[in-house]
């Protein structure tokens, strides 16, 4: 029972690569919009860019038991888990400000 608890936290807090190739491929693709009124602003690249390395230290939560590397340390979990919460003020902050545009074919 034990083995599955650990095994069910070791999914609950450690998504570390998917979330890595997500933001990777959203800042990629954010850099890569050449337009003249780009949708996203370039900064929000590098910042997508700047979550994934701190989300980095959460692919050692299966080695560690203890320390700032174990799934309750501050370098696997409580910094991933704040800068998280930023990360999603920022994007919710950047959709919302998106959704008041008007779309790229029509005229304003």
């Amino acid at each position: 029972m034990l083995a599955l608890s650990d095994v069910g936290w070791f999914f609950l807090v450690m998504p570390t690569p998917a979330v890595l190739i997500q933001l990777v491929v959203f800042g990629i693709a954010i850099l890569g919009d050449d337009k003249a009124r780009p949708v996203f602003p370039r900064w929000l690249a590098y910042f997508n860019f700047w979550v994934g390395v701190l989300f980095f230290a959460g692919v050692f939560i299966p080695i560690f038991k203890t320390g700032p590397f174990a799934w309750d340390g501050l370098l696997a979990f409580w910094i991933p888990f704040l800068v998280f919460g930023l990360w999603i003020a920022v994007m919710a902050w950047q959709f919302i400000r998106l959704g008041g545009q008007p779309a790229r074919g029509e005229r304003s």
